[in-house]
């Protein structure tokens, strides 16, 4: 384990500066739809997705990452999970922002064509 259950947590020491954030010891409980579950050792907020992969490419080599979604078909165990979780809903303002700008781009892309 990388440190799990401690106070101070060190494991964030290792990881590369981001412009997101980490929580330390952060209850999955408050990520899963059964609000039960033990600390995630960190947790991991990426900005954008630039910052995620920044975090995947300069993150140390033999790191366990574990990648969660919206917690709804998410048991986690009391022990909580080690290493660093990455929850995927913080990046969903990206994904709406996405496709916003691509639907525009199709839009005027289909326009510029003479289709509508």
């Amino acid at each position: 384990m990388f440190g799990l259950g401690k106070k101070k947590n060190d494991l964030v020491k290792l990881l590369p500066e981001i412009r997101g954030k980490y929580l330390c010891n952060e209850p999955m409980s408050k990520h899963t739809w059964f609000a039960v579950g033990g600390p995630a050792e960190v947790m991991f907020c990426p900005k954008d997705d630039a910052d995620l992969s920044w975090f995947l490419k300069a993150k140390p080599y033999n790191l366990p990452i574990c990648v969660v979604g919206g917690g709804s078909n998410l048991l986690v165990r009391d022990g909580g999970i080690p290493g660093v979780v990455h929850s995927c809903l913080s990046l969903r303002k990206i994904v709406k922002t996405f496709r916003k700008l691509s639907d525009i781009f199709k839009k005027r892309r289909f326009k510029s064509h003479g289709c509508t």
